[in-house]
């Protein structure tokens, strides 16, 4: 049996001090200077560990796993880096080619993410765009 990873020793201690939660969870990081390959390294592994995950932007992670989350904000710190999670309650949509709001998949690149309160507030939403693309709309 080989050595176990920071990515699988940090997974393995989160899922032992903390219940899994699920949802949508953020990680936004940021180091000063270059970091270490070690660290991306890291990440790829917890992106194929547990629920996994997906980077939405350069310095952003988002999975539907809190032992994920908590996973890669114990790696960037190790590595000198700053990390905040964040929880989002709210649903995650993407623009679709036809201009509409739709649910997003978690991973899909070159999406705009737009947050929304609730489904009437998606209704309205693709109201506005539909009635602006000239359809008539009750």
């Amino acid at each position: 049996m080989g050595r176990k990873s920071l990515a699988e020793k940090f997974y393995v201690k989160a899922g032992e001090e903390y219940e899994e939660e699920k949802g949508m969870w953020f990680v936004m990081y940021d180091f000063k200077g270059k970091v270490s390959s070690k660290f991306w390294d890291n990440l790829n592994r917890i992106m194929n560990m547990g629920d996994g995950g997906a980077r939405i932007q350069f310095s952003v992670f988002a999975t539907t796993s809190v032992i994920s989350a908590i996973t890669l904000a114990r790696i960037v710190r190790h590595y000198g880096g700053n990390a905040i999670m964040h929880n989002a309650a709210e649903p995650f949509l993407t623009i679709g080619e036809d201009g509409l709001f739709h649910e997003m998949e978690l991973g899909v690149p070159g999406k705009v993410l737009v947050s929304s309160a609730d489904p009437e507030t998606i209704l309205e939403m693709n109201r506005i765009i539909l009635k602006r693309k000239g359809y008539e709309i009750d």
